[in-house]
């Protein structure tokens, strides 16, 4: 009976884990990728996890294991009635004021009850198992290692083994057959309920004497709120300020799950108390890093940040397991629990953003979690506490030194003042050892002086930080081969420059050698130069090709960097732009649709070049909206310059998929360019036409190649993409800063 309750807890949670990325690609060609939209599918999975977790609650309180069994099983029957899982038709952003309502009503309809029922499933078959005879019925909490056992498994499946081999259809049409068989599994385990059943459970009358507080009920909330908010800003952090790498994403939400599993285990490998022995030291560890931006401490950065959000996670869910009610209130328990990650993902995904400029809730969730702590040492030396202050004090300093000097140990730097303000902070903390708020506040404080002194003294600082629901972004001067320049970044990914001496030339990768260079040359005052549209703002350099006769529209998705690139303070190619530029915000492929067809004799989209790949840009039903858009004899221009995603094979597929001619620019850096065009990028340009002719102009010198289309690797469509085929797995060792436009 056990290992029937367990397949059906892994089956269970495999389904909740597959379902989100599945609909997440289906939904984003109709609606786009704009805040509004990916806010409210993220709201939605969230409040009908909650939802399922409330229905879990109230309905054994009302109903009872048993009978609430058979009502679980009659709705998952009317459940399957709405399967597979389709788009509805007519569906869309396009006319649409508030696409956020449209969103919502769709996925209602696409997925509501079955996921909502899904999202039951563990809490249910928990209580379901506690009302059994089975000798570990009295503490059925370590099925919920085995269901997030059942939600790693699918995570690591979906972007590896189903999204490669299944086209969406495909997905779906599996998900309801595996949805059939937890049908199966969930009749046979509700059998179990009925003939094994209890009608009275072990320890019912001292749950009773023992009711449940409202302290009870917040301590669950916060310590799992926590947790999430440690997730996300851990994923955000590592994901574009340490290594901008495409499914980097994925390791956080494993160690994530990892650390529910080593928690809620038959028999836990460590108390919380022990597990805080280093989840305290790692958790100022990863403090320390958030103010490191040199390459050179790039594994440093990630161990201690991976680390750090296992630790924390772990010990937080060890105190979880520690103070688990019985299991009579073990339904309410998960609510809670719930509700606490509803509100973790909140303060990260739709607070955080808006009262912050930075990824200050990262650190901040640190020190919440080391507050909460447990005690983990009852006695203390004060000269020990400030002989290991001092040491971490002085390793803390010196690696910001060396941030600081660009990689290089300088310390002379070393100057008593600083070390004594570095080191006062980390002294109390050990301190104070005994007393965890004390060590956040030390930390903190820390973090805090780091953070000044990367402001203060860094090498390259920021002059203005931004920050939206597409991450943060900021503005800071540089010096290149005597040169000055301002820098846009949106994480640790460059996005362009602009050269303070020298205004309106281009750098980067616009230069006369570059592929959209030699469009821009080849294309000035023909007819197809007259309309040039490019998806992708920046740093507004491409408004520099604009001419009394080329007109230029710009298509940009996040409005901070609307609000960058026109700040005149920042960056001045816009205001300084010789012709007509235009700017059309929202999402480029749904936004182009309503512009004349024909219109564009060139349209270059400059949207590939950092981790997070918008795949609904770059399918064939996506470059045929561009071919109606596009003039006779026009060009369509694919800036493709990435370190980890090889983009050539799949346009070169696409290309001859649709009957199109393509050709490939690598304009590589030389040394003579140091002195012959400062500022310069080596850069990766992808041009398509309708015919060879089209391109003849362009190609005039031989510059160009026909790109390479690699055996297996096929053309993107909105049904099937796979990035891991073209991933450059060599490129994630010798890390280095990431490119961008």
């Amino acid at each position: 009976m056990r290992w029937i309750f367990t397949l059906a807890v892994l089956v269970n949670s495999a389904l909740l884990f597959l379902v989100q990325p599945m609909v997440g690609k289906m939904i984003l060609p109709r609606f786009g990728g704009v805040p509004s939209v990916w806010n409210t599918t993220m709201l939605f999975f969230q409040a009908a996890l909650l939802g399922g977790y409330a229905y879990a609650h109230f309905s054994v309180k009302w109903l009872g294991p048993k009978r609430q069994s058979i009502l679980h099983l009659a709705l998952l029957s009317l459940g399957f009635l709405l399967l597979p899982i389709t788009l509805p038709a007519g569906v869309g952003a396009e006319g649409a004021n508030n696409p956020a309502f449209q969103v919502l009503a769709t996925l209602l309809v696409m997925v509501g009850l079955p996921f909502l029922l899904v999202s039951a499933g563990a809490p249910l078959l928990q209580r379901w198992f506690a009302q059994t005879d089975d000798p570990l019925a009295e503490s059925p909490y370590f099925l919920y290692a085995a269901s997030n056992f059942g939600s790693l498994a699918s995570l690591l499946a979906y972007p590896f083994l189903m999204e490669p081999s299944l086209t969406v259809q495909g997905q779906t049409s599996a998900w309801r057959l595996i949805f059939v068989a937890l049908i199966v599994l969930l009749a046979v385990c509700a059998g179990f309920t009925w003939k094994r059943g209890r009608d009275v459970m072990p320890g019912l009358e001292l749950a009773a004497a023992q009711p449940l507080t409202w302290a009870d009920r917040g301590k669950w909330i916060l310590l799992s709120a926590v947790p999430v908010s440690l997730l996300l800003g851990c994923t955000t952090f590592v994901t574009t300020s340490v290594a901008p790498i495409p499914l980097l994403w994925v390791i956080p939400l494993c160690l994530y799950l990892v650390s529910f599993i080593l928690a809620f285990a038959r028999k836990p490998i460590l108390k919380s108390s022990t597990v805080a022995w280093f989840a305290i030291p790692l958790a100022g560890a990863a403090m320390v890093t958030v103010n490191l931006l040199t390459i050179q401490f790039f594994e440093y950065q990630l161990i201690a940040n991976f680390g750090a959000l296992l630790a924390v996670a772990w010990m937080c869910h060890a105190v979880l397991v520690e103070n688990k009610p019985h299991p009579t209130h073990l339904t309410e328990f998960y609510l809670w629990l719930s509700f606490g990650g509803v509100v973790g993902g909140a303060f990260n995904s739709l607070l955080s953003p808006v009262i912050f400029t930075n990824l200050y809730e990262y650190p901040i969730a640190l020190a919440v979690a080391i507050a909460i702590a447990p005690r983990v040492v009852r006695n203390s030396k004060v000269w020990v506490s400030v002989g290991l202050g001092l040491a971490f004090a002085a390793m803390s300093y010196g690696l910001l030194r060396m941030n600081f000097a660009g990689g290089e140990a300088r310390w002379g730097y070393f100057w008593p003042p600083t070390l004594i303000v570095v080191g006062i902070p980390m002294v109390l903390a050990l301190i104070f050892i005994r007393r965890p708020l004390g060590i956040a506040i030390s930390f903190l404080l820390c973090w805090a002086v780091g953070w000044f002194g990367h402001i203060s003294y860094g090498g390259n600082p920021d002059i203005a930080e931004f920050r939206s629901y597409f991450g943060t972004h900021s503005v800071n001067l540089i010096q290149y081969g005597g040169h000055r320049y301002h820098a846009m970044r949106h994480g640790n990914t460059l996005h362009g420059m602009q050269d303070l001496d020298q205004p309106r030339r281009t750098v980067t990768y616009y230069m006369e050698t570059s592929g959209i260079g030699l469009v821009m040359k080849a294309t000035q005052g023909t007819p197809a130069g007259r309309e040039l549209c490019v998806l992708g703002l920046g740093t507004g350099m491409m408004a520099t090709f604009s001419t009394k006769d080329r007109n230029i529209t710009f298509y940009e998705i996040d409005p901070e960097v609307v609000t960058m690139a026109k700040d005149t303070r920042l960056f001045t190619y816009l205001k300084d732009a010789p012709g007509k530029v235009d700017l059309v915000m929202g999402d480029a492929r749904l936004e182009m649709q309503r512009a004349p067809n024909g219109k564009y004799g060139v349209m270059m989209f400059d949207a590939f070049t950092s981790d997070a790949i918008p795949v609904h840009l770059v399918t064939k039903e996506a470059i045929r909206i561009y071919l109606q858009k596009l003039a006779p004899n026009g060009i369509m221009v694919f800036h493709i310059s990435n370190r980890y995603v090889e983009l050539e094979p799949v346009l070169a597929a696409a290309a001859e998929d649709l009957g199109l001619k393509a050709r490939i620019r690598h304009d590589l850096v030389k040394s003579s360019d140091t002195f012959t065009q400062p500022g310069k990028n080596s850069s990766d340009f992808v041009i398509m036409a309708r015919s060879d002719d089209d391109l003849k102009a362009i190609d005039a010198q031989g510059l160009w190649e026909r790109p390479n289309r690699q055996p297996g690797i096929q053309a993107w469509t909105d049904d099937r993409s796979d990035i891991l085929s073209v991933f450059r797995f060599s490129r994630v060792t010798g890390m280095g800063r990431g490119s961008g436009r």
